[in-house]
């Protein structure tokens, strides 16, 4: 038997997050519950759950600084680790806008750098998909111009760096707090996976 969802009732409401209890069978008809958080309302999480539509929620952008020939990564503070952690650049879609003008908007914002080209999209990969649907798409690009904290929002405390492979490669001997996604880029990025960015 296939899990089947029964119903979902809404916890809690913020205005980026809302938090569902979501009761249904399990693979041998068992009753179960699950808590998941999406940002997305009631009526559109229904939507998702039911009809299996995907939207994307926000963009992760893997930048290669062309002129200086180095990825661009952000040292964010995040309230959830109270510290701060590497992180490729990312942001969330605004009105439904398109993926390549959301990433041009995005990397302005955080750094102040100018989108050259998109090179490589992976389209809707979910980010912990054992508490929420939130769907993104990876986007390999280039971008060029100087670094800038002109454009950072209030709550957005961060410093932008570029790093060469060996300079990547000393993050990741060391240790240092990073995502997943920023992983998956540096890994990339030191191994010379060039087509990603070429």
């Amino acid at each position: 038997m296939k899990p089947e969802i029964k119903t979902i009732k809404e916890l809690a409401t913020t205005k980026f997050l809302n938090m569902y209890d979501v009761d249904y069978l399990n693979k041998i008809g068992n009753s179960k519950k699950w808590t998941s958080v999406s940002r997305v309302s009631l009526k559109e999480y229904e939507n998702r759950l039911l009809t299996h539509n995907t939207t994307t929620d926000a963009v992760l952008i893997a930048p290669y600084h062309i002129e200086k020939e180095k990825l661009v990564l952000v040292k964010q503070y995040r309230v959830p680790l109270n510290h701060y952690i590497y992180e490729i650049p990312a942001g969330l879609v605004d009105n439904n806008e398109d993926i390549e003008n959301c990433v041009k908007r995005e990397l302005l914002e955080e750094t102040g750098l100018e989108l050259v080209e998109i090179k490589k999209v992976f389209k809707n990969v979910y980010l912990s998909p054992g508490i929420t649907d939130e769907c993104a798409s990876l986007v390999f690009c280039t971008c060029k111009g100087d670094i800038s904290y002109e454009y950072l929002q209030e709550d957005e405390d961060l410093t932008i760096h570029m790093y060469s492979q060996d300079e990547i490669d000393d993050i990741i001997k060391n240790e240092e707090k990073l995502d997943l996604k920023t992983l998956f880029a540096m890994q990339l990025f030191k191994n010379s996976c060039r087509d990603f960015w070429e």
